[in-house]
């Protein structure tokens, strides 16, 4: 039994310092960085608009925008995932693996941006926004998506795509 335990305990170690690592790491910190500079650049009222602009009119800085949202998501999606799983506890690493604060700037900076995306592309919302709010009891972002602006980016760079179109991330 004492094996087991221990075994186990090395193994959620290990997980732990890989996303601990992972995190840590400059493309996840170039990541953050980028989308943080946008809204400093550009205000936290039209960052997101600005990001899904940039995004669908095909310029670099815009697919370098969505390389760095799709790296922080699916990096919070990935630690999501873990714990549900139990592959890490809960219990012994929320308070660090993101954090409370952690999940809360991840929250407030990308939350509108995925939020313009899915609503600009017709898909559906990421509920791992959702988990974080509820395992810290964060408050929420307060985005709410104004449309016309979103259908606005639309028209100018003529893009509708569907559904069936668009991978998933």
């Amino acid at each position: 039994y004492t094996y087991v335990i221990t075994t186990e305990r090395s193994q959620e170690a290990n997980i732990f310092n890989m996303l601990y690592t992972e995190y840590s790491q400059p493309q996840m910190l170039d990541s953050i960085d980028l989308v943080e500079d946008l809204r400093e650049r550009v205000g936290a009222e039209r960052y997101a608009y600005e990001y899904f602009s940039l995004k669908m009119n095909n310029t670099k800085e815009g697919k370098d925008l969505d390389h760095a949202r799709r790296c922080v998501v699916r990096w919070y999606s990935k630690l999501q995932l873990l714990y549900k799983k139990q592959h890490i506890r809960w219990e012994r690493y929320g308070d660090v693996l993101p954090g409370a604060n952690a999940a809360q700037f991840f929250v407030d900076m990308f939350e509108p941006l995925m939020i313009v995306d899915r609503v600009g592309l017709n898909r559906q919302l990421s509920p791992v926004f959702e988990w974080y709010i509820s395992q810290y009891g964060l408050r929420p972002s307060g985005f709410r998506v104004n449309q016309s602006r979103v259908n606005a980016i639309g028209d100018e760079t003529g893009i509708r795509k569907s559904k069936a179109a668009m991978p998933n991330d």
